[in-house]
């Protein structure tokens, strides 16, 4: 699992790969748009795409993240699915 600008997360929860899901042979990316709280955590938060059976799995784990002071209270974040067992997260600031 990969994680850009992994410097301005200070905690995050690991995502699960949710078991039904992969038992259906469902990959891809969910796309997430997360607004971080005052305490840095993502409070606000929106699904911008990615295979309905990962969404949440990927929502309620990056609800959990908690942000650096510098990070940019907006971020964007995807993370990828896939079988052979790899998972990717990356994270960017928007606006």
């Amino acid at each position: 699992m990969k994680v850009s600008g992994a410097d301005r997360i200070l905690h995050r929860e690991p995502v699960e790969y949710p078991a039904e899901a992969r038992a259906k042979g469902i990959e891809g990316t969910v796309i997430l748009d997360v607004h971080a709280g005052a305490g840095r955590h993502g409070i606000g938060r929106a699904v911008i795409g990615g295979p309905m059976d990962l969404r949440r799995a990927a929502l309620s784990s990056v609800l959990q993240w908690h942000f650096s002071k510098e990070a940019a209270p907006r971020q964007q974040v995807s993370v990828e699915f896939s079988l052979s067992g790899r998972r990717r997260l990356r994270r960017r600031s928007v606006g």
